[in-house]
């Protein structure tokens, strides 16, 4: 949000300190003036309003920032404002934003654990000797239908 006059900046400061606080910041509050990071109680709040940006929630102690890209679940989004977020990979579709389900780290990678038919591992004797994705694709597609 750009703020049109020292005062709206202000006020906005004063509320971004209590948002910070509020959801458990792990550092002083921050705002970014010029797109550098900076301590709220370092800011004179002497340059002109439309060059500070105050976070819009934080996530896991760290805050966020407009244009940010954060992890739901296992799909990429971006903070596009307090109440919503813009998922990535479907066109820049908007949701509701629910910041205490988001997170700074992807997801880890889910191990699959697929059983083999015995007499497909005993047909296919080569596959205990080495890994041959070929033969544990069509093994699964074989599983599976």
């Amino acid at each position: 949000m750009k703020y049109t006059n020292r005062a709206d900046l202000l006020i906005a400061a004063g509320e971004s300190i209590k948002m910070q606080e509020k959801a458990g910041i792990n550092l002083e509050p921050v705002c970014k003036w010029a797109k550098n990071l900076n301590k709220i109680s370092a800011m004179k709040f002497d340059q002109p309003p439309h060059e500070y940006e105050f976070p819009i929630a934080v996530v896991e102690g760290k805050a966020v920032f407009v244009g940010d890209e954060l992890w739901y679940s296992d799909i990429c989004v971006v903070a596009s404002s307090k109440n919503t977020m813009t998922y990535k990979s479907d066109n820049f579709v908007q949701t509701p934003a629910y910041w205490h389900h988001a997170s700074w780290n992807p997801p880890k990678p889910k191990t699959v654990l697929i059983e083999l038919p015995y007499d497909f591992v005993k047909e296919h004797a080569e596959f205990k000797e080495s890994f041959n994705s070929k033969i544990l694709t069509d093994a699964c597609r074989k599983a599976m239908s």
